[in-house]
């Protein structure tokens, strides 16, 4: 009998899954940054003015660490806070443009990461898998109640743009 690790797509994707976050941490290591943080600066970019409750409730995490990284992310001059129109007891929270050019930045580390596997298969290979994994995070996201990528204007994109 195979063992579980060769056929299990849970084990493959998270082993992929671990070799990307090794490989933007080498990528990021002398900024000491995470990937994460990409994904706390296109939510804020794209739902301009939303709250730290909101961020919370999107990256399904608890409110002190959203705290903690959206510290960092206004240290780094990359958002700030502004008045919350709808509820003055909150902060309203905006991107930077010093923040819209790092986010554009972290994702091209997506865009070189999937230029490297696209290198091991065809073009209709990768185009496959693309579909695949997106239909099955889709479906499986819906089971679980999770935060759509949808929710903050669509997943990343499939291709780079250039």
């Amino acid at each position: 009998m195979e063992p579980i690790e060769n056929k299990s797509l849970a084990v493959l994707i998270s082993r992929l899954q671990r070799n990307f976050k090794r490989y933007c941490e080498k990528r990021l290591k002398e900024e000491g940054l995470n990937i994460s943080v990409y994904y706390y600066l296109k939510y804020i970019e794209a739902n301009d003015g939303c709250t730290l409750n909101d961020l919370t409730r999107h990256m399904h995490v608890d409110k002190a660490h959203t705290t903690r990284i959206v510290r960092q992310l206004e240290t780094l001059a990359w958002t700030e806070r502004g008045s919350n129109q709808r509820d003055m007891r909150e902060s309203a929270l905006h991107i930077t443009a010093l923040g819209k050019k790092t986010a554009a930045r972290l994702e091209q580390i997506f865009f070189d990461w999937d230029a490297h596997l696209a290198d091991l298969f065809s073009e209709a290979e990768a185009d496959a898998l693309r579909e695949a994994l997106s239909r099955a995070y889709a479906l499986v996201d819906e089971e679980v109640g999770g935060a759509p990528l949808r929710t903050w204007n669509g997943a990343l994109p499939l291709k780079d743009p250039k």
